[in-house]
């Protein structure tokens, strides 16, 4: 068996990427600067090839080779030729994809099932696709027919049935019938999870209910939207994390953090890294000069000696002297 220290020994950069072990599959780089994938016991799986290649979601992966993109399989097939300009994971079955400078959609054997005429688009979400067209975003469902005309500057993916839209100058929020339910009048707006959307208003970040109304104040300096019931938060130079009920549960104690990945969530402390708990408990002490975050209990984290993945208890299951 090939361990996963050879293939470090020999250069390789490990990203982990989604899937799970035994399933999951490690993306490398090499020497040469190709990208390929070994499987969690250090196996080669797919040999490096790609210009570049990208987490498998779901049975395929984005990959580019002579400045093209296509996707393959958990096998290295091809799946879908190398054709494109740009493309974007699936989501729902279909990817957004560029060719011949227009962006249209595709299904899983390559053929598109809404032709390339676009200025931009972005994934599907709740059955409908933000796309550009004459400098205004509107939305298609899967079948290419404009369901929400083309009127906004701005447009986000739908998420729990809303979705961010900006109309002349500020944002607000639309239904999936195109219905403004919340209005336009935020410096900008996130997507809705755990039932509040992050929003600015001047010059301060706070959180909205499906209502419109505020349910945490704005009050911070920099806010990301919630993520596992918590949301990371900072007021000055420091960050903690506050739950749905605004309530600081994490205090504003570090020079940066991350949100939560599978209960834990990784925190700067001078130069170091660490992971923290729900409760703010610290559960791996910060000692890692780069910490990634957790996926499917690995998490990729190197020290002044060493690099590899550790596991929720902070113990290395891989690791290499540097």
């Amino acid at each position: 068996m090939k361990s996963v220290y050879r293939w470090i020994c020999l250069g390789l950069l490990l990203v982990l990427c989604n899937g799970c072990f035994g399933g999951t599959y490690l993306l490398v780089k090499s020497p040469e600067n190709k990208y390929g994938y070994i499987d969690a016991s250090g196996t080669m799986v797919i040999p490096p090839q790609f210009e570049l290649a990208y987490p498998f979601q779901g049975d395929l992966a984005r990959f580019r080779l002579d400045k093209q993109f296509g996707f393959i399989n958990r096998a290295g097939e091809v799946v879908i030729n190398p054709e494109f300009e740009d493309a974007k994971d699936f989501s729902q079955g279909i990817a957004a994809v560029q060719k011949g400078g227009r962006w249209g959609f595709i299904d899983t054997s390559g053929k598109f099932v809404v032709s390339p005429r676009y200025a931009d688009a972005q994934s599907f979400s709740n059955g409908l696709a933000a796309v550009l067209t004459l400098m205004k975003w509107g939305y298609i469902d899967s079948s290419g027919k404009t369901v929400i005309p083309h009127q906004f500057d701005e447009a986000r993916e739908f998420h729990n049935g809303l979705a961010a839209v900006k109309i002349t100058g500020a944002y607000g929020f639309i239904d999936l019938q195109g219905k403004v339910v919340i209005k336009p009048e935020f410096v900008f707006a996130g997507s809705f999870r755990s039932s509040l959307a992050l929003v600015k208003s001047v010059d301060s970040y706070g959180f909205i209910n499906r209502s419109g109304e505020y349910a945490i104040n704005p009050r911070f300096t920099s806010a990301f939207p919630f993520q596992e019931s918590r949301a990371r938060i900072s007021a000055g130079r420091k960050w903690g994390f506050i739950d749905t009920a605004g309530k600081e549960i994490i205090p504003l104690s570090y020079d940066y953090c991350d949100d939560f990945f599978e209960g834990l969530a990784r925190v700067q402390k001078g130069q170091y890294w660490g992971y923290v708990g729900p409760s703010g408990k610290i559960l791996i002490n910060p000692r890692f000069i780069f910490a990634g975050n957790f996926k499917k209990e690995r998490a990729y984290v190197e020290t002044e000696a060493y690099s590899g993945y550790i596991n929720p208890a902070g113990e290395f299951i891989y690791k290499r002297k540097k």
